[in-house]
């Protein structure tokens, strides 16, 4: 993830966490994101973030990167 956590830090996820991690992320869409999120976000980021293509990708790199770490 790009300026994310390295690998390492999720060594020591079990499978059972990051199994409901994956859920847990793939459950968030982009209208919620956008209404509970983004306006935290600085102002920059807001104009990088705004976008569902954008959400969906990081999501999908979570997702992956889950279960990379914990199949």
């Amino acid at each position: 993830m790009a300026g994310g956590a390295g690998a390492d830090a999720l060594k020591d996820v079990s499978r059972d966490v990051a199994s409901k991690a994956r859920a847990n992320a793939a459950a968030i869409d982009f209208p919620t994101f956008k209404s509970q999120v983004l306006s935290y976000l600085a102002a920059e980021d807001q104009v990088a973030y705004d976008s569902a293509g954008v959400w969906d990708a990081m999501v999908l790199e979570v997702v992956e990167r889950l279960e990379r770490a914990a199949p």
